[in-house]
């Protein structure tokens, strides 16, 4: 093929481009000649003609949004904050746009108590809520996921109260299930020391080993706390200790008895829940009660703006709450009072006095801690 006068080798026409006899028109200040018709500022510097994707094209069309480009997304949240919601949200069940209605209906399922108890740390300060107010509708669309999320939070009437109260609400559940089942656990590690023919027998034969023994350990009053120290005391004109011996003589006397927690299997878990954590559990549910109906109070003084349609289940949720807290907290109550009548009746039996053995509030962990210490080392030097 002959080239045209003034076409250089990298521009070269197609056929078609031939046939139609196209004209070669000179870039001014370039030094290339383009196909007349053709937008210079599309020819790349090797004399190519630029794609729309090529760079050249990208710095011409770079103002060019408002043809069609998507502008890019926005945020009102500080990038840390609206990462650590971006990864809270992954585990929402429900779209963005439906949050709103979730939260007017209290809807624990779509709104998982674990999920808003996370969220609670990221709630909008008073800036970030002032901007989400005062929003126009066409930057709203460009908000990106986490504050399109924290947006439809915003525009719900009392959206902090309601998400405290679904918090509130199955925290007061978890720990009335925590301190019912330490003080049903309670009674029952009691009744099993009292019933108990192989501790029984033990202690006995431990109180006959001591007046064998004679000295010091015979002349001294006994009391819970040595079953804590028998490894410690030293006999006598004998070799090894008092814990020692004890099992020698529970080998001999009545070898059923070297096992001895088959009879006592709730001791141990009594042992590692403390009476100073249990009070302050119970406290802390008489507080949560008391915020449950500020909580109530609070949103009943405000105007029903809720979108048309939407139902709002709060008063009625919320007041439900209240009034089955109350009962579970009269019936813990109740409990407590039966588990400190069933641990003083232990102390009398165990020869301790009850106002010293303190109470639920006030040493039953110490009581069988030196209980449940006692049939390990037992049982330990039992088997061998």
């Amino acid at each position: 093929m002959t080239y045209p006068r003034y076409q250089r080798p990298s521009m070269i026409l197609s056929h078609d481009e031939a046939l139609r006899g196209e004209k070669f028109a000179k870039t001014p200040g370039r030094g290339q000649y383009v196909p007349s018709g053709v937008d210079w500022h599309h020819v790349s510097g090797d004399g190519r003609l630029a794609s729309s994707s090529s760079p050249e094209r990208k710095e011409q069309g770079g103002n060019r949004a408002r043809n069609g480009k998507k502008s890019p997304p926005i945020g009102v949240l500080k990038p840390k904050k609206a990462y650590n919601v971006s990864i809270i949200i992954g585990n929402l069940r429900i779209p963005i746009s439906e949050v709103g209605q979730a939260l007017y209906r209290m809807d624990e399922k779509a709104l998982e108590p674990d999920f808003l108890r996370r969220l609670m740390a990221y709630l909008p300060d008073n800036t970030e809520l002032d901007e989400y107010l005062n929003m126009s509708s066409r930057d709203v669309g460009r908000l990106n996921q986490a504050d399109q999320f924290v947006y439809e939070l915003a525009h719900v009437q009392g959206y902090e109260s309601r998400i405290k109260a679904i918090v509130l609400k199955a925290s007061f559940g978890e720990k009335v299930y925590r301190v019912r089942e330490h003080l049903i656990n309670l009674k029952k590690a009691c009744a099993e020391v009292k019933r108990s023919s192989k501790l029984a027998k033990v202690l006995e034969t431990l109180l006959s080993v001591r007046s064998q023994v004679g000295g010091q350990q015979a002349s001294r009053p006994f009391r819970l706390e040595l079953l804590s120290r028998l490894h410690m005391v030293r006999l006598e004109g004998r070799a090894g200790n008092l814990l020692q011996l004890l099992v020698q003589a529970v080998q001999a006397g009545c070898p059923d008895c070297c096992i001895i927690s088959d009879e006592l299997p709730t001791v141990t878990r009594v042992s590692k829940v403390s009476s100073a954590d249990l009070q302050e559990e119970l406290t802390e549910l008489r507080r949560m009660l008391q915020e449950a109906s500020t909580l109530l109070a609070s949103m009943s003084g405000l105007n029903d703006g809720r979108p048309a349609g939407v139902i709002d289940n709060f008063p009625d949720i919320v007041g439900h709450f209240i009034s089955e807290a109350s009962d579970s907290l009269q019936v813990l109550f109740s409990l407590q009072a039966a588990a400190l009548d069933e641990f003083h009746s232990l102390l009398v039996y165990l020869g301790e006095d009850p106002k010293q053995g303190g109470g639920v509030v006030g040493g039953s962990e110490q009581i069988f801690s030196i209980l449940a210490e006692f049939l390990l080392k037992f049982e330990r030097l039992a088997k061998g």
